[in-house]
């Protein structure tokens, strides 16, 4: 609002500024212009001219009229050489340049007197206009140091989402060449879903990057209180010294009424230049000080696997039909799994996601509203111990 005011403020100024000016300098013009004041001049000598109208003839003696006879009715000699006439009408160029200075003087006074009022509207309007342009610098000066030491933000905190009241109790996600990525706040919102209450978070990433350097941040956010989840944060950054960034942790990846633990892999900043930088491969665990207990993950349904502490199951809910891999190793898995549908003979990647340790995993099955047969084969990696890593052969889920 202050700046449409300004900007309103700053256009009238000027218009006023360019009428009083006009203003002004057609009175010096009217009074103190040289044209104008020799006009005076020429004016005043013919009103002289006019107010003393007789002239004594040089060669008779006989008073001539001027107005009437351009010579002498007496004798018949012309006046134009005549010197009274002459000193009457005669006003040569200096004198005149001498009479148009003098007149110039005599009006200076009468146009001061004129334009005064003008010109102290035109210098309150510069007072005025030098008080708005200084606080529209001043607040201009003020915003763009606030925005430079204010976090940039790709996209704010949701308006329905609220402080969660606890903190993550380590922060720092990396640190490593010249860039620092750890977590803020954490921010819970509330929904009512089929009677039963929901719980989606929102939590700030702080990038510190006091060279300006320009890439893009990935890392994976794998669980969130124990429920795994296939996701990848990934943001640009740059040019600014700290950013902040949003990480979201919809209801369907966690739900519970508070946050209690979040697994972070594979962090790592790529540059304009394609260099990578790690700032955390490995898994870890980040702890909240939320006064929550997360609940066990529950093994539903029939077992179908089981090998190095990761358990495969089938079970049913309603008529869909859903696998579940529960890791209850202290080692990380990445998993995928294969399906053939017999009836569309149609070969996939179903799953691909990590599964830290202690997590659950949960997902509908592949095609399971077809009525198909479906069989199933697991290839799982451990990067930290490759002699965990497996292969399944085909084994059938269907009913």
């Amino acid at each position: 609002m202050f700046f449409i005011l300004a900007a309103v403020a700053f256009f009238t100024a000027i218009v006023l500024l360019l009428v009083y000016t006009v203003q002004i300098n057609r009175t010096k013009k009217k009074y103190l212009g040289r044209d104008a004041v020799r006009k005076i001049t020429e004016q005043a000598v013919e009103y002289s001219l006019k107010t003393d109208t007789t002239l004594t003839c040089d060669y008779c003696g006989f008073t001539i009229d001027t107005t009437r006879y351009k010579t002498c009715p007496q004798c018949g000699a012309s006046y134009g050489e005549d010197g009274e006439w002459k000193n009457r009408i005669g006003v040569d160029e200096k004198e005149m340049e001498i009479r148009i200075a003098s007149g110039i003087e005599d009006n200076r006074d009468d146009v001061r007197a004129l334009n005064a009022e003008r010109l102290k509207k035109v210098r309150n309007i510069l007072i005025a206009f030098g008080v708005v342009t200084a606080l529209f610098v001043a607040m201009l000066v003020i915003g763009l140091v606030t925005t430079a030491a204010q976090p940039n933000r790709s996209e704010k905190v949701g308006s329905d989402y609220s402080p969660a009241g606890y903190s993550f109790t380590e922060k720092l996600i990396g640190d490593s060449d010249g860039i620092r990525v750890e977590f803020g706040d954490i921010y819970v919102k509330k929904e009512d879903y089929l009677g039963e209450t929901e719980f989606s978070y929102e939590i700030e990433v702080v990038i510190t990057n006091p060279e300006k350097k320009k890439g893009s941040l990935v890392m994976y956010p794998a669980a969130a209180n124990g429920r795994c989840f296939d996701s990848i944060f990934y943001e640009e950054i740059g040019p600014r010294k700290q950013i902040v960034r949003i990480l979201d942790i919809p209801y369907y990846y966690c739900g519970d009424e508070a946050l209690k633990s979040l697994v972070i892999y594979n962090a790592h900043f790529t540059g304009k230049d394609y260099s990578s930088t790690d700032l955390q491969a490995e898994a870890r665990v980040f702890e909240t000080d939320a006064d929550y207990t997360v609940r066990e993950p529950e093994i539903k349904g029939d077992i179908l696997f089981e090998n190095n502490g990761l358990v495969f199951s089938v079970y049913g809910e309603g008529e869909k039909t859903y696998i579940q891999i529960t890791n209850s190793g202290a080692d990380d898995f990445q998993v995928e799994t294969y399906t053939s549908n017999t009836k569309t003979d149609h070969d996939s990647i179903w799953v691909d996601v990590f599964i830290p340790a202690y997590c659950q995993y949960n997902a509908e099955t592949h095609d399971s509203d077809t009525g198909a047969d479906q069989k199933l084969q697991l290839e799982c990696t451990c990067y930290s111990r490759p002699e965990l890593s497996f292969i399944t052969g085909l084994m059938d889920i269907g009913d």
